[in-house]
């Protein structure tokens, strides 16, 4: 597989270090990526070092993805190639403790029946769209029923409905009690937030437009 990310903003030296962890880099290779994000930092802040980032960074996965899909039951290959482009509405740290991302809030109802998360707004798509509740709903309804190669999964499998209540605000709703769904959320593996109708629009399995940290350029799989 080869790939061409681009940075979508400033990424700071903990996040870096937890991705480079998550990614499996040398500790060269790591440093290479602290410095093209110190000389952005400098760019960003106007010092004298400003200068603009160049150069790449590659990195080995031990299987290729395949495809980028975002929804489904699919490898674990499949996740490394796609998961800097993409955000959830819950994340963890680096602790494991739920901490909001693209949801600043939510809230759950006393019997887990239900949660109501409350959207970060102005958060923009790569395709320079603000997301809103009507892309996380979409993005919901699309996982619970993942074009293929994706297959349903279990994680989700309580969710009985997805409501745009407003722009920002999202309530999913469960068949029955089920307290494992933040976690399953800030896992992130199976529920990426995509623009509503996406997959009428790009071939999701080698293109894809999310809100993460890097864009996809270009994907071409076994290069």
């Amino acid at each position: 597989m080869r790939g061409r990310l681009s940075a979508g903003g400033r990424v700071g030296r903990r996040e870096l270090l937890l991705r480079a962890a998550a990614l499996g880099l040398s500790a060269m290779a790591f440093d290479t990526l602290l410095g093209a994000e110190r000389s952005v930092a400098a760019a960003q802040e106007g010092t004298p070092e400003a200068v603009a980032a160049t150069g790449s960074i590659n990195w080995a996965l031990e299987a290729d993805p395949g495809n980028l899909i975002p929804f489904g039951g699919v490898s674990s290959s499949n996740m490394w190639g796609k998961e800097l482009m993409y955000d959830s509405l819950l994340e963890w740290d680096q602790e494991l403790n739920i901490q909001p991302a693209l949801a600043e809030s939510y809230e759950a109802s006393e019997d887990a029946t239900s949660y109501t998360f409350k959207l970060r707004p102005g958060v923009m798509f790569h395709n320079g769209k603000e997301m809103t509740a009507a892309d996380v709903k979409y993005s919901f309804e699309t996982a619970l029923n993942p074009p293929a190669p994706g297959i349903q999964v279990a994680f989700l499998a309580n969710i009985a409905s997805v409501e745009a209540v407003d722009d920002y605000t999202v309530t999913i709703t469960m068949s029955k009690p089920d307290p494992t769904l933040p976690g399953v959320i800030a896992w992130s593996r199976y529920t990426p937030i995509v623009p509503e109708g996406i997959a009428d629009e790009i071939n999701l399995l080698s293109e894809g437009i999310g809100t993460g940290p890097y864009k996809l350029i270009e994907y071409i799989s076994n290069d």
